[in-house]
């Protein structure tokens, strides 16, 4: 009896401003990526905002009735039409992480146009903090609810969420 190494599994849903598209690859340990499943759900272009998210939960559903997606494991990519992205150049600050993270903070308080308890953000450095240069960083901004509606629906179907990410940044 010799041990089959594991195949692990992975849902790719990407949520974009008019249809959701849902991979699910398999790659075992001793070779490339697979496609298994695909799927593709169109909930129409040019909704309002208050009828995007009950939209998209709608094709979520259709599409995890009518697909056994086996993976536990989901990245998500969401719309750039959901997300507010921005780059900013930050001045030298001697190449502290916690500090470059403050910095970085006060910026998106001054650039979002919500209130900033009523998001979730991040960033990536796009140049290397030196000593005395200055940084260039790319924040990207998204609203809670919309982020907390899209992977609530998710996780009701007993998936795990491993990243949300933003198609444009996706796609870098």
């Amino acid at each position: 009896d010799s041990i089959m190494p594991k195949t692990n599994t992975l849902l790719a849903i990407d949520v974009g401003s008019d249809s959701l598209k849902i991979a699910e690859f398999s790659y075992p340990p001793t070779g490339k990526l697979v496609l298994e499943k695909f799927t593709f759900k169109e909930f129409g272009g040019d909704l309002k905002e208050e009828d995007l998210l009950p939209a998209i939960k709608n094709a979520l559903k259709a599409a995890f009735e009518e697909n056994q997606f086996s993976s536990k494991t989901v990245n998500i990519s969401i719309t750039g039409q959901s997300s507010f992205i921005r780059f900013a150049k930050l001045p030298p600050i001697g190449g502290q992480e916690d500090r470059v993270r403050q910095v970085v903070e006060f910026e998106a308080k001054q650039n979002v146009p919500f209130p900033i308890n009523e998001v979730v953000w991040d960033y990536q450095l796009i140049s290397e903090p030196g000593v005395d240069t200055e940084i260039e960083v790319m924040f990207v901004v998204a609203k809670n609810d919309f982020i907390e509606e899209i992977t609530s629906a998710i996780e009701e179907f007993s998936k795990g969420i491993k990243i949300v990410d933003i198609a444009p940044i996706a796609c870098y």
